[in-house]
């Protein structure tokens, strides 16, 4: 049976469209899903008055310059200086108000939904459960919680994802020095988040460090960027 060209091409047109369709329109539903994140988490942000340690992480700010935040955190503070240097550069944008401060808040918020779904996306290769991590990530309700705090916990949240997923894309990868800096630098980023950061990013260091890399090469050791 002969092929004729003049068939094929208006057939791979075709399913290229349909693939673009289908593309754009799963997007648009991450970007709804994102969207009513960003509702739930602005309606009433101001409504409870700032609590203890709200007001502690304004007033540790107000008054600091971003040299003595970071000097200042090993001294009187064990949590590190990660967020409260995000939260002086904030104040200069929109001040220190309590809507303010926790609109910070609602944008790692949706950040965090963001990088749910790219996790899970690179770890299952679905949309639909990428979309569905995205959904339950929205509607969370610890997440939404801490989404309206003047406080480290959702900057935390938020990081974890990635730390994760550029550590499966490493993982699945050929050994490669970017991975490798990328992993560092956003590592480090978790570690000045939050005093509780390290127990979660050890693991995955001695994971990175000692597994024998991606399912089809089990004699490969060590790091992604070093394997030879």
């Amino acid at each position: 049976m002969s092929i004729s060209i003049k068939n094929i091409v208006p057939r791979a047109k075709v399913l290229l469209c349909r693939g673009s369709t289908n593309g754009r329109r799963h997007y648009l539903l991450l970007l709804i899903i994102v969207l009513m994140g960003w509702m739930i988490r602005i309606i009433h942000l101001d409504r409870e008055s700032l609590w203890l340690d709200e007001v502690y992480s304004i007033l540790f700010v107000a008054d600091r310059s971003l040299g003595a935040i970071i000097s200042d955190t090993f001294l009187v503070d064990f949590h590190p200086f990660g967020y409260y240097a995000f939260l002086k550069g904030w104040f200069r944008l929109l001040g220190d108000g309590a809507w303010a401060t926790r609109f910070l808040s609602v944008i790692f918020g949706c950040v965090h939904i963001a990088t749910t779904y790219w996790l899970a996306r690179s770890l299952f290769r679905s949309r639909a459960i990428a979309l569905t991590s995205a959904l339950l990530a929205s509607l969370a309700p610890v997440a939404v919680h801490y989404s309206q705090e003047t406080r480290m916990y959702v900057m935390l949240m938020t990081l974890w994802p990635v730390c994760l997923g550029i550590l499966w894309k490493s993982y699945r990868s050929r050994p490669s020095l970017g991975w490798g800096v990328i992993f560092i630098l956003v590592g480090l980023l978790f570690l000045y988040t939050h005093d509780g950061a390290g127990v979660l990013a050890l693991p995955l260091l001695g994971f990175w460090m000692i597994w024998g890399g991606p399912h089809d090469q089990p004699n490969r050791r060590g790091p992604p960027f070093i394997r030879s």
